[in-house]
């Protein structure tokens, strides 16, 4: 098991933790390449939102949270394809790939 990390109120084994965000994320966890990086585009789009938001938008700390989880199930699923190889140099990255390191 990995380090343990914080789920919502709980503190659980990366495991775990990858599983049940995982579940609250079923779309994102069974990607192909091609609608992942569609996921992770709508990702990007909700942090812009949450970084511009200003006094009177302020977003929800459950907002955030629903964020996190996608970024994390995103991540778990960019080391499920195995998108990069640990001797992969930079320049063999696809360009494509670029926005998931």
């Amino acid at each position: 098991a990995g380090a343990p990390r914080l789920v919502g109120d709980r503190v659980v084994d990366s495991i775990e933790a990858s599983e049940a965000e995982a579940e609250r994320h079923a779309g994102v966890r069974e990607a192909d390449e091609f609608s992942l990086a569609h996921a992770f585009y709508d990702a990007y789009k909700a942090a812009r939102r949450i970084a511009k938001a200003d006094g009177d938008d302020v977003p929800s700390q459950s907002a955030i949270d629903e964020l996190a989880g996608k970024l994390k199930v995103i991540a778990l699923r960019v080391a499920q394809l195995r998108l990069f190889s640990p001797n992969e140099e930079l320049d063999d990255i696809a360009t494509g790939d670029l926005k998931f390191l």
